[in-house]
């Protein structure tokens, strides 16, 4: 009976010792890719160096916790710390930054449960609780909690807390409503085995929206006679009709980072002017 005991123990041990590598390996693959993704996110800031309107690593981070668990919120905050304090921000306002990232993706995650959220986003129910529970709603708490810790700090002046937090609740919705559904959507096609037709499509499609991205946002100098700004919307509309749901997230995750040149007058759009006509910058 003592020899069985130790044998039961070992065996209910050994689990728990596998476990404990594999779980440290995943959080420090997440808090690296989120840091990566963060940092993409800083270097399109435009309000404070700490505020960006595009902000994939929003919806990077729901997608992980409502995936894998939200016991990875500390590599949430790892990735956020250490992207913040390498941009030259203070340690205090870095933690509360982070702190209030991991928050948001944990109260994303945790509502989305509760409303029997399926990420594979088959049904309406799905993406209207991407929207209203995660996109408007978790948000505000990363928006708070950065836009107060920034200003504590003395990074930015409390005269800025409004714009600060309106920017940064904005650039989080959109990483929530654009870079989510790219991983959810994804996640579940490898789930059920890519087929090689569609990954041929998706991949065509991808190049495609690329190249035109690029044609319309990123300004070479050129004169065009006619107006290139919304070749986009056309072509995200056929994907939508020739592929279903899944290729349209595609395409306007690609345009994500490329629409972000615009911010800094590299693109064609800052030269529009009312009444139809363009300006030479």
């Amino acid at each position: 009976m003592p020899e069985q005991k130790e044998t039961l123990t070992q065996q209910a041990a050994t689990p728990s010792s596998v476990r404990q590598p594999a779980f440290a390996l995943e959080l420090l693959g997440a808090a690296v890719l989120y840091f990566a993704t963060a940092r993409l996110g800083l270097d399109l800031a435009v309000v404070a160096k700490q505020v960006s309107i595009i902000w994939p690593a929003t919806g990077l981070a729901l997608a992980l916790l409502v995936l894998r668990g939200r016991h990875l919120w500390p590599a949430l905050f790892l990735g956020a710390f250490a992207a913040n304090y390498l941009n030259d921000t203070p340690a205090l306002a870095s933690a509360g930054i982070a702190a209030g990232n991991a928050l948001e993706a944990v109260i994303g995650a945790t509502f989305l449960q509760r409303v029997g959220f399926q990420p594979a986003m088959r049904r309406l129910q799905d993406v209207a609780s991407l929207f209203l529970v995660a996109a408007c709603l978790s948000t505000i708490s990363s928006a708070t909690v950065g836009a107060v810790a920034v200003c504590l700090s003395g990074a930015a002046p409390w005269s800025t807390f409004s714009t600060l937090w309106s920017t940064w609740w904005i650039g989080d919705a959109i990483g929530d409503l654009v870079t989510a559904p790219f991983v959810f959507v994804w996640a579940d096609q490898v789930r059920n085995r890519w087929r090689l037709q569609r990954l041929t499509e998706a991949a065509l499609l991808l190049c495609s929206m690329l190249l035109l991205s690029l044609a319309v946002f990123v300004d070479r100098g050129s004169v065009v006679p006619y107006p290139v700004h919304y070749l986009i919307f056309p072509a995200v509309h056929d994907c939508r009709h020739l592929c279903r749901p899944r290729p349209v997230r595609d395409p306007a995750y690609r345009c994500q980072p490329v629409a972000g040149s615009t911010l800094h007058g590299g693109g064609r759009c800052d030269r529009i002017v009312p009444g139809g006509g363009h300006r030479r910058a």
